[in-house]
Protein backbone atom coordinates (compact mmCIF):
# COMPACT_ATOMS: atom_id res chain seq x y z
CA UNK A 1 0.00 0.00 0.00
CA UNK A 2 1.74 3.68 -0.84
CA UNK A 3 1.21 6.33 1.75
CA UNK A 4 3.24 7.96 0.17
CA UNK A 5 0.88 11.49 0.16
CA UNK A 6 2.41 13.31 -2.84
CA UNK A 7 -0.10 16.25 -2.83
CA UNK A 8 0.39 19.80 -3.56
CA UNK A 9 -0.73 22.49 -0.98
CA UNK A 10 -3.53 23.61 -2.18
CA UNK A 11 -7.41 25.32 -0.96
CA UNK A 12 -9.22 22.36 -1.66
CA UNK A 13 -11.81 24.03 -0.22
CA UNK A 14 -11.66 27.56 -2.59
CA UNK A 15 -11.39 25.19 -5.66
CA UNK A 16 -14.51 23.15 -4.98
CA UNK A 17 -16.37 26.39 -4.61
CA UNK A 18 -15.02 27.76 -7.54
CA UNK A 19 -17.62 28.72 -10.28
CA UNK A 20 -14.89 26.53 -12.66
CA UNK A 21 -15.14 23.75 -13.37
CA UNK A 22 -11.85 23.30 -13.90
CA UNK A 23 -11.04 24.44 -10.76
CA UNK A 24 -13.96 22.78 -8.89
CA UNK A 25 -12.53 18.69 -10.70
CA UNK A 26 -9.37 19.99 -9.79
CA UNK A 27 -10.90 20.15 -5.49
CA UNK A 28 -12.52 17.21 -6.03
CA UNK A 29 -9.18 15.34 -7.33
CA UNK A 30 -7.23 16.61 -4.64
CA UNK A 31 -9.77 16.03 -1.94
CA UNK A 32 -10.23 12.33 -3.05
CA UNK A 33 -6.32 12.14 -2.82
CA UNK A 34 -6.53 13.15 0.43
CA UNK A 35 -8.72 10.81 1.48
CA UNK A 36 -7.25 7.65 0.11
CA UNK A 37 -4.19 8.72 1.77
CA UNK A 38 -5.95 8.94 4.87
CA UNK A 39 -7.80 6.07 4.28
CA UNK A 40 -4.33 4.37 3.57
CA UNK A 41 -2.97 5.09 6.78
CA UNK A 42 -5.75 4.35 8.78
CA UNK A 43 -5.91 0.78 7.43
CA UNK A 44 -2.04 0.44 7.99
CA UNK A 45 -2.74 1.37 11.42
CA UNK A 46 -5.49 -1.26 12.01
CA UNK A 47 -3.41 -3.94 10.46
CA UNK A 48 -0.12 -2.95 12.35
CA UNK A 49 -2.78 -3.27 16.03
CA UNK A 50 -2.26 0.72 16.96
CA UNK A 51 -5.89 1.54 16.94
CA UNK A 52 -8.72 -1.18 18.61
CA UNK A 53 -12.34 -0.76 19.23
CA UNK A 54 -13.37 -0.10 15.46
CA UNK A 55 -16.17 -2.93 14.91
CA UNK A 56 -15.88 -2.04 10.99
CA UNK A 57 -13.77 -4.80 9.27
CA UNK A 58 -10.93 -4.17 7.46
CA UNK A 59 -11.65 -5.84 4.17
CA UNK A 60 -14.87 -3.32 4.15
CA UNK A 61 -12.09 -0.39 4.74
CA UNK A 62 -9.87 -2.29 2.14
CA UNK A 63 -13.05 -1.81 -0.78
CA UNK A 64 -13.49 1.50 0.15
CA UNK A 65 -10.63 2.29 -0.39
CA UNK A 66 -10.44 0.34 -3.65
CA UNK A 67 -13.20 2.43 -4.65
CA UNK A 68 -12.26 6.02 -3.90
CA UNK A 69 -9.17 4.73 -5.85
CA UNK A 70 -11.11 3.73 -8.65
CA UNK A 71 -13.08 6.89 -8.63
CA UNK A 72 -9.49 8.92 -8.60
CA UNK A 73 -8.68 6.86 -11.69
CA UNK A 74 -11.80 8.59 -13.63
CA UNK A 75 -11.13 12.25 -12.00
CA UNK A 76 -7.75 12.07 -13.42
CA UNK A 77 -9.22 10.66 -17.16
CA UNK A 78 -10.99 13.53 -17.13
CA UNK A 79 -8.45 16.01 -16.25
CA UNK A 80 -6.51 14.59 -18.94
CA UNK A 81 -8.94 14.64 -21.49
CA UNK A 82 -9.96 18.57 -20.05
CA UNK A 83 -6.27 19.60 -20.73
CA UNK A 84 -5.83 20.45 -16.57
CA UNK A 85 -2.29 20.05 -14.88
CA UNK A 86 -2.42 17.94 -12.07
Amino acid sequence: MNLNNNIPEVDVFMLLQSDDYKQKLLGEYYEIRNRIYNLGKFISKLKKGKIEDIKTPISLLEKQLKILRDYEKILSDRCDIDEIQL
